[in-house]
């Protein structure tokens, strides 16, 4: 057996929006007692890959609004088993974008 992760969980504010930054946490743990060396992270925008997403910190962009935002993490080893599967986290709803409509009379 490999490397796992496991309570893979994002974290951010209560109500994330545009310019607010998602963090990723885990446990690691490897049943050959080999010492971790990293792992490969990448984020997820409602289940696609967000191209360039790969460290524990995430800026949310205008991109990301009304969508949901996971983490994937996959362990990685120095030894042994070297690489374990991979594990999503918990699904983070961004807020929608509100929109302020003016109206003007004529």
């Amino acid at each position: 057996m490999g490397p796992e992760a496991s309570n893979v969980l994002v974290a951010g504010r209560t109500t994330n929006q545009a310019g607010d930054v998602l963090s990723v946490s885990y446990t690691y743990t490897d049943h050959e007692n080999d010492a971790a060396a990293g792992s490969q992270l990448r984020w997820l925008r409602n289940g696609a890959t967000i191209i360039g997403a790969t460290g524990p910190l995430y800026a949310l962009t205008l991109a990301d609004a009304g969508k949901i935002i996971t983490a994937e993490v996959t362990p990685l080893a120095q030894a042994g088993t070297a690489l374990g599967l991979p594990v999503m986290s918990n699904p983070v709803m961004i807020a929608a974008e509100n929109v302020v409509l003016t109206v003007s009379a004529g």
